[in-house]
This record gives C-alpha cells, structure tokens and sequence, in this order.
C-alpha cells in the first residue's frame, strides 16, 4: 500500500473513461457524507478494483498532486477546465454535477486535508 498505488489507480481512471464512470457512479451511490465517508467508499471501490491503499496514501497523493500543478493548471482547475481532478478522488462528490471523473472537474477541492 502506497501513494504510488493511488497513482496507478488514478492513471488507470485517467485513461479508461468507462472505468472512470462506473467508479464514480459506485462512488455517487454510496452517498458520502463527509470526506471521510467519501475517502472510505473510494478507498473500498479501489480495493475491489485491485488498488489497495490507505487513507493516508490517498491523502498523500492528493496533495502532491495539487501541489505539483502549474500556475496554468491551477487556473484550469479552478476555471473548472483541466477535466479529472485528483482531488475529486478524496472528495468525488466535488464534480458531481460537472461529469466528476469523465469530465470538467468542479475544482471543488483545494488540496488542503
């Protein structure tokens, strides 16, 4: 279990637009209430999927991968236009309304845990 596990099963989400959706249909239906809930149902949907990895390591990726962006990418993300948002893997409820995986990200995460 790492944040390089996290990474390959964001990759896999990135380049598998059915994959991507019927995660984040599974993700919808478990109807998270917190980001806690939300962090346990991705988790538990990544697990069934062959990625296992903790709270930690998908908090750990989540941040980095905020951090790591481009001033450009920031604007893309916060203008709602870079597409999958590695947040939206802690807080998948954030581009709910917007596409979420398959689509434009809300940038409803700020990358802060």
């Amino acid at each position: 279990m790492s944040k390089e596990t996290v990474e390959k099963f964001y990759n896999m989400l990135k380049s598998n637009a059915g994959e991507a959706e019927a995660f984040e249909r599974a993700v919808v239906a478990a109807d998270p209430k917190t980001k806690e809930e939300a962090a346990v149902a991705v988790i538990a949907l990544a697990k069934e999927r062959g990625f296992e990895f903790t709270y930690d390591d998908l908090k750990a990726f989540a941040n980095a991968s905020v951090a790591e962006m481009t001033p450009e990418e920031l604007d893309k993300l916060f203008g709602g236009d870079i597409g999958f948002n590695p947040a939206d893997l802690y807080n998948p409820m954030a581009g709910k309304n917007k596409g979420g995986f398959g689509g434009t990200s809300s940038g409803g995460a700020s990358g802060s845990w």
